[in-house]
């Protein structure tokens, strides 16, 4: 039999049952004619009948379920006997193993240390007000000492603190202090401190990324429980090393925050881990990164590299304020694309405030999606791999921030921008639940991790056009705005459309758009949590019965779209 679902101007379409599977539910996208979800699995024909020439998209997203070291054996996906990347769950460590690059040992190594705060850390028995409040750290200029550099191997580095300053903050008085090691000065100048100090905590409200981070996170230490890890006392850590001794000016670990460095060192000890906490509220940033001068000669603050200093800056605050606000208060820990998701969206929100483009890659400024060609920000490496699994617990790198960053900034454009990353921050859920969570409390239509994935993809797709209803927008043309206490966030437009693709080795190819994979393709295996886009017909016009076999656990979209 024959079903016709919905019709528009110049668009019928219709679905064929097949004899041994049950009619799957289909689901028009309201007043946007031409895209439409299938919300069944199994095998059957789908018919279109078009008046107007159209591309048709069949858009193939998996389940994020898990079933823990064990991968699912499903039925092959394919339209038309073309096989499709097959949907299997992701294996969910039991150890962290070696990562795919230095960000990703910190962050796993971050999330052990939560493991063991929450397992084995001691809270206190005392009631607050008996407790002895701390002493407030007295850095002074001119101080010297020694520091543990953490990033790739443990190591000890001499440093002189270069800079000292209190300023009164939204979450109260804050004393930052910035130490320089010893073989970076005269690498690092005074003015450089100076300006590094002032975009992370100047005089006045509002106006520095220390007021409008904790604006929307809240604090990023304060009051705590345990004994394990060190008391509030206000200060704050910036230390400049050539992080990992490597001395590179144009790559590699630009900054970053390390748990441990929060921990009293005598409970490291006590666990039987490595005392080599600086027992600081702290974060480290690449010295020889941040003097880059572009090779004139004149360092500028608003040379290319010390530009992505500044967005560092931003996407390490919040890790250091994530661990506060998610494990020490809510007892929760953010799984590892979790939190690369949030400081990715934390620079993409406050982008235009610091000046800098952010993983959005378009001038600070513009508010709509830049300009055709664009090679810079994230969204050039997930055009080329979009089939990566969105939820990676393991073997996180370059690629997988990209992914983590489309989604997540699909996410603050279409439930609350700034309020968005708060309640996915604020919540002692630490993977898909904060953001099914967020939704939810965003009054979202679908609130489900599988229903998210698949709206997510739909509005990859559709990114070229302005109209599209709330839960499907990237690109409104011109800024999307939230506010938080009074203090206005703005998110760019974005269009995949108008960026190029880059390899993970960096090389740029000139094609538009995110990779759709066509029938001459060889494809590869659909992770969980993960999307597939196909072209099933360009510039069709007429009649055409497409044959799908749909395995359980895909939601199948089903998009008719103007040539491009």
């Amino acid at each position: 039999m024959k079903k016709v679902l919905w019709s528009s101007a110049g668009v019928l379409l219709g679905l064929t049952l097949s004899c041994s599977f049950f009619f799957p539910e289909t689901e028009p996208l309201a007043e946007h004619a031409g895209i439409v979800r299938l919300s069944s699995s199994g095998e059957f024909d789908y018919a279109v009948e078009l008046q107007e020439p159209k591309d048709v998209y069949f858009v193939f997203s998996s389940s994020p379920s898990y079933s823990g070291t064990q991968v699912v054996s499903v039925a092959p996906l394919a339209v038309d006997g073309v096989r499709l990347p097959h949907p299997g769950a992701l294996r969910l460590p039991v150890v962290f193993p070696e990562p795919a690059s230095g960000e990703a040992r910190i962050a796993n190594e971050n999330a052990r240390l939560a493991q063991l705060l929450l397992s084995r850390g001691t809270r206190r028995t005392l009631p607050r007000a008996a407790l002895t409040p701390s002493e407030v750290r007295a850095d002074t200029v001119g101080d010297v000492g020694p520091f543990y550099e953490v990033a790739d191997t443990i190591r000890s580095v001499n440093a002189t603190c270069r800079f000292v300053g209190t300023e009164d903050t939204p979450q109260g008085p804050r004393t930052l202090s910035i130490w320089v090691a010893d073989d970076q000065w005269g690498t690092i100048t005074p003015q450089m401190v100076d300006e590094l100090a002032a975009r992370f905590l100047s005089s006045g409200f509002y106006n520095d990324i220390y007021d409008w981070l904790t604006t929307i996170l809240g604090p990023e230490w304060g009051d705590h429980p345990y004994v394990d890890l060190i008391p509030f006392d206000g200060s704050i850590t910036i230390f400049l090393t050539d992080i990992g001794g490597d001395g590179s000016t144009e790559g590699g670990i630009v900054g970053y925050f390390a748990a441990i460095h929060q921990f009293d060192n005598s409970y490291l000890q006590y666990y039987g881990e490595d005392p080599v906490s600086n027992e600081r509220v702290m974060f480290t940033i690449d010295a020889p990164m941040y003097a880059n001068d572009g090779g004139d000669g004149v360092w500028d603050p608003s040379d290319e590299w010390p530009k992505i200093v500044f967005s560092t800056l931003v996407h390490e605050f919040q890790h250091m304020v994530n661990f506060y606000q998610k494990t020490v208060l809510r007892g929760g820990i953010s799984e590892v694309w979790l939190d690369e998701m949030c400081s990715q969206v934390a620079e993409d929100l406050l982008a235009d405030k610091v000046g800098v483009e952010g993983p959005r890659g378009v001038d600070s400024q513009v508010g709509g999606p830049g300009d055709p060609g664009n090679t810079e920000g994230r969204i050039p490496y997930y055009n080329q791999y979009t089939s990566l699994p969105l939820m990676k617990t393991e073997g996180f790198d370059l690629l997988d921030y990209a992914t983590t960053y489309a989604f997540g900034a699909w996410g603050a454009r279409n439930f609350g921008g700034a309020s968005f990353l708060r309640r996915v921050v604020q919540s002692p859920y630490g993977g898909k639940d904060a953001v099914e969570k967020a939704v939810r409390e965003a009054g979202g239509v679908y609130t489900s991790m599988e229903d998210l994935v698949a709206q997510w993809a739909v509005a990859v797709l559709t990114s070229d056009r302005t109209d599209m209803p709330e839960g499907y927008r990237y690109n409104t043309g011109t800024w999307f705005t939230s506010t938080i206490d009074g203090i206005v966030y703005r998110l760019g437009s974005i269009d995949f459309f108008r960026y190029y693709r880059r390899t993970e080795d960096g090389d740029v190819i000139q094609e538009p758009g995110p990779v759709v994979y066509e029938s001459k393709d060889s494809l590869g295996e659909l992770s969980a949590a993960s999307n597939v886009f196909y072209a099933a017909a360009r510039s069709f016009r007429g009649k055409k019965t497409f044959h799908l076999t749909v395995p359980e656990g895909v939601i199948t979209h089903v998009l008719l779209l103007p040539p491009r």
